[in-house]
């Protein structure tokens, strides 16, 4: 019975606000509403053994209405057949019937759960039948999946069975899992357009939970056959287009392929020309079997060709192709021979030294087609490079300026482009070619060069430094000077001068001259320069120290030789000592003999040393030579040598040696008794030199 609460509130001078409680002098009622009724829906569920089904419960007022918030209890009067949740999901255990119980409020509302397995699969197909060409595709196939039983059929599943054959290329699909259903039977295109021709197999196996035929098969094939050779043509058109007069255009190619299957074979062409001139255009295949390639060309005869448009079609043809002939449209288009840009070069050269523009250059432009060629107009593409045109219309010239500022050495390039809106051939480049090299840099082998002499001594040997270039661009215009002696001494003392060309790699070769300068240390700066704007001169250092002279001293200044003829004279020596300051260093011998004509009799080789105090010894080799006089003179030198050279005088006197010569050593006598035998002459002579006498 409801149970009807009231509550009086008053109002005071404060309001109290509280669950339950208005504003003083209201009145209001609050009942608790009885539950009427529990409505369980579905009222019936058929599930198979192992399934699952939702119920749900709606707790109802005496008037129908629904009271939410209402808690509902669950239970089966026989979980051996089925089993609930406090959620209303019933899972079914075993075949029978058992009764769910949703409770609220003391008020109970069932439904009737049935676990059996009725249904049977129904299809509305046996079997799918695919067909195609190679290379081609299918449309799905839709086949209806119904209960051929009573209730529903739940968990509904397919599965595919190639059967070890070719797999992957069917691609099922359910739109549900529970009858009635729809089975799509598609094909996986990717797959298919790779099959070759033949008939490829699978079955699609369907299974439900509560089917009793469950699963079922649905047998699929597909047949792919070869499709007929077909020719495609790549472009199906062709134009030409020539000025009036001209002979030949560009040969254009159509590439002829088999869009079909099996093999295009036989493939031949013809021409069927348009209205007006014909013969004027030439068709020729490469190979009578696709792939191949159609050559179009014109005939020389187009340059009789007046101005207007001339088609033709080329046709291609094969016995064996679906869809023979196949046509190639080409029109030939003769017009006024338009403007066209002509450039004098297709490509400009630069060469600059970084931080030096290098000299303008320009290009030609011509008209090398028909009419005038104006509206010239020139751009590029570099931020070094300004190109402008001298006039827009053609003869003209595309004057060039390049601004290295700011370039590092290295290449650069760019493109000028010239365009016309009458010329034919617009727009035309050049190419700019800019090449920046780094400054030449003056590089010498040695900025110090030593000079040694004696005082009043030979001139030093003169000294050659080598010139290079550290840089890129040509050392040029090469010179050298002697920019400064040392602070107040004597100058004039040392040349410089470029010894070969001067353009580097060359050389400079320093001088010094003695003259009449005391022993001391002397100075000078060389300079060497270039021409070339901006190279930085360099510099070498020279110093000259002039030591007091050192003398050639000689313990004898003649030495006499006397030998007997064939016979050599004992050894002598002269001792070389320094009669001056300093030391006395590279001493060297010579021979000069009286009356000259190679005489070689004297051996005045055997120094010990080069440096005094030496030891000279000279040896005579007289044993050939006549009875006589002979007489040499042996000059010592030394470069630092003041009083070099000095000679030694060298005398031979090679004296006779007589001796005694017979013309018998025996002399035999023969006579009789009683009488003397006749006299014999014996021959006396000198048989050596000089003079025999006191004979006896």
């Amino acid at each position: 019975m409801p149970l009807n609460l009231t509550s009086n509130v008053r109002r005071f001078g404060l309001a109290i606000m509280a669950p339950a409680l208005f504003w003083a002098c209201e009145r209001r009622s609050i009942v608790a509403v009885d539950v009427a009724m529990v409505q369980v829906s579905p009222s019936t569920l058929s599930i198979p053994p192992g399934g699952t089904g939702q119920l749900t419960a709606q707790v109802l007022d005496a008037n129908g209405d629904v009271l939410p918030g209402r808690t509902v209890s669950w239970s089966s009067d026989d979980g051996t057949v089925a089993t609930v949740n406090q959620s209303g999901m019933v899972s079914a255990v075993a075949n029978g019937s058992a009764q769910i119980t949703a409770t609220a409020g003391g008020v109970d509302g069932t439904a009737t759960v049935s676990v059996d397995v009725t249904g049977s699969i129904e299809l509305s197909l046996d079997e799918v039948m695919f067909e195609t060409e190679e290379g081609g595709g299918v449309s799905p196939v839709n086949v209806a999946v119904t209960n051929g039983g009573s209730g529903s059929l739940t968990s509904l599943q397919f599965s595919v069975d190639y059967g070890g054959a070719t797999s992957g290329w069917l691609s099922p699909s359910l739109n549900q899992n529970v009858t009635p259903a729809t089975l799509t039977v598609g094909t996986n295109a990717g797959v298919v357009s790779g099959l070759g021709p033949g008939q490829y197999s699978a079955t699609v196996m369907v299974t439900a939970g509560n089917a009793s035929n469950s699963p079922v098969s649905l047998p699929v094939t597909l047949t792919i056959s070869t499709p007929d050779p077909a020719i495609g043509l790549n472009p199906s058109s062709r134009a030409f287009v020539i000025t009036e007069g001209a002979s030949s255009a560009p040969n254009q190619t159509v590439s002829v392929s088999n869009v079909g299957g099996g093999s295009l074979t036989g493939l031949g062409e013809n021409i069927q020309y348009g209205s007006g001139a014909s013969g004027w255009l030439s068709a020729s295949l490469n190979r009578t079997n696709a792939p191949a390639t159609l050559t179009l060309s014109l005939r020389s005869s187009v340059s009789g060709l007046g101005v207007g448009v001339y088609t033709a079609n080329v046709r291609v043809t094969s016995g064996v192709a679906s869809n023979s002939p196949q046509t190639v449209a080409v029109s030939l288009t003769v017009g006024d021979a338009p403007a066209a840009i002509g450039l004098e070069t297709s490509s400009v050269s630069f060469q600059a030294v970084e931080g030096m523009d290098p000299p303008d250059q320009s290009v030609g432009v011509t008209n090398l087609g028909g009419g005038s060629l104006t509206g010239i107009a020139v751009s590029d593409d570099a931020s070094w490079l300004t190109a402008t045109r001298q006039s827009g219309t053609a003869p003209t010239d595309i004057d060039l300026a390049v601004d290295v500022d700011g370039l590092a050495p290295g290449d650069y390039s760019a493109v000028v482009t010239v365009t016309s809106p009458v010329a034919s051939n617009s727009p035309q480049t050049f190419d700019v070619n800019l090449e920046v090299q780094a400054k030449p840099v003056i590089v010498l082998d040695q900025d110090n060069v030593a000079f040694a002499a004696a005082q009043g001594g030979a001139d030093p040997v003169p000294v050659d430094v080598s010139v290079t270039n550290g840089g890129e661009a040509d050392l040029t215009g090469l010179d050298a000077n002697v920019a400064s002696y040392g602070s107040g001494q004597p100058t004039g003392w040392l040349s410089a001068a470029i010894v070969g060309p001067t353009t580097a790699p060359t050389m400079v070769r320093l001088t010094p001259t003695v003259g009449v300068l005391t022993e001391g240390t002397y100075t000078a700066v060389v300079e060497v320069t270039s021409s070339f704007p901006g190279v930085t001169r360099d510099t070498i250092d020279v110093t000259l120290v002039v030591s007091a002279p050192a003398l050639i001293s000689l313990d004898r200044t003649s030495v006499p030789f006397s030998a007997p003829a064939g016979s050599d004279p004992g050894n002598q020596n002269v001792q070389i000592t320094n009669g001056g300051s300093g030391s006395l260093t590279d001493l060297a011998i010579s021979i000069a003999y009286a009356g000259g004509g190679g005489q070689t009799w004297l051996d005045a080789s055997s120094l010990n040393k080069t440096t005094a105090t030496a030891n000279l010894t000279l040896r005579v080799s007289s044993a050939s030579l006549a009875p006589g006089s002979y007489s040499a003179t042996v000059s010592v030198t030394s470069p630092v040598a003041g009083n070099s050279p000095q000679d030694i005088a060298v005398s031979l006197d090679v004296t006779a040696v007589p001796s005694i010569a017979l013309s018998r050593t025996s002399v035999a006598f023969s006579t009789t008794t009683g009488s003397s035998p006749a006299n014999e002459a014996v021959s006396v002579t000198n048989g050596g030199t000089g003079t025999l006498s006191g004979l006896g």
